[in-house]
């Protein structure tokens, strides 16, 4: 029993270090559709995105449907 008692004592250790581990480890992932006046979608337009946290900052351009994607990895 004493071995069982020791590895129990040694994963409760470690439980703490692995759970820090996770914290953070997210990806953003921001979308949109860019439209005109008119309410129709405007194509080629520049989309920029800053992060708060880093001060990074991501462009893309809009599809033919003002669609954009910005993918901010951890």
């Amino acid at each position: 029993m004493k071995p069982l008692a020791s590895l129990l004592l040694l994963l409760l250790a470690l439980a703490p270090v692995v759970a820090r581990a996770q914290v953070g480890s997210t990806t953003d992932i921001l979308t949109g559709t860019v439209t005109g006046p008119d309410s129709q979608p405007l194509p080629d337009a520049t989309v920029e995105a800053v992060s708060v946290e880093t001060g990074i900052s991501r462009t893309h351009t809009t599809n033919d449907k003002g669609r954009w994607t910005i993918v901010f990895p951890d």
